[in-house]
């Protein structure tokens, strides 16, 4: 998918993607002969991250005054 993804995106939203010149030329077709894709965007999963990054950025802000705090033990020992 990051492939096709990445192809789609240089390909300047042309049809093809050229590489190289003449005998040595390779076209490559931006749009997938065929998909199958057995998995799905959890759209209820998407809806939950922004509480999942509050939550990150509280775990975050605990575990760097956690550091604080050793490192003033540290000092004071």
């Amino acid at each position: 998918m990051r492939t096709l993804a990445m192809m789609q995106r240089i390909s300047l939203k042309q049809a093809t993607i050229e590489v190289g010149a003449e005998r040595r030329r390779v076209i490559v077709a931006t749009e997938p002969l065929s998909w199958l894709c057995p998995t799905s965007i959890d759209t209820q999963a998407m809806d939950n991250t922004e509480d999942l990054q509050q939550e990150l950025a509280i775990i975050r802000n605990d575990h760097e005054e956690m550091i604080a705090m050793d490192e003033e033990d540290a000092d004071d020992g």
